[in-house]
């Protein structure tokens, strides 16, 4: 087999060549590296968006539920208000009552003491 002489310019053909070829293989990794991660990237950030549209509706609810709960409470302090309008008023009646009773109980005693 016969010797092949490298000349300088050669060796640095067969080195740029070797290079040319480990650096596309190291872009191909950094771009599939790059696109995986990206696609792990916007998926963890759809969920987050889940995550938040989740909690978003769930307040929704809890404030809907406050509100409902809120206007409950009104409704019964307001039936209790008119019922203790009505109390008062019942008392009064009770009041007047008696007085009349006891009004005519004396009138009768009066009349009947003559």
């Amino acid at each position: 087999m016969p010797e092949k002489t490298l000349k300088k310019n050669d060796v640095i053909v067969i080195c740029d060549e070797r290079l040319e070829k480990s650096i596309g293989l190291f872009l191909e990794k950094v771009i599939a590296t790059s696109q995986t991660t990206q696609e792990f990237t916007e998926q963890k950030i759809t969920g987050l968006k889940s995550n938040i549209n989740e909690i978003f509706n769930e307040q929704k609810k809890t404030g809907e539920r406050i509100a409902s709960i809120e206007a409950k409470i009104d409704t019964f302090e307001r039936t209790l208000r008119e019922f203790q309008a009505e109390r008062w008023k019942m008392i009064s009646v009770v009041i007047a009552i008696t007085g009349l009773i006891f009004g005519a109980i004396q009138l009768l005693s009066f009349l009947g003491g003559k």
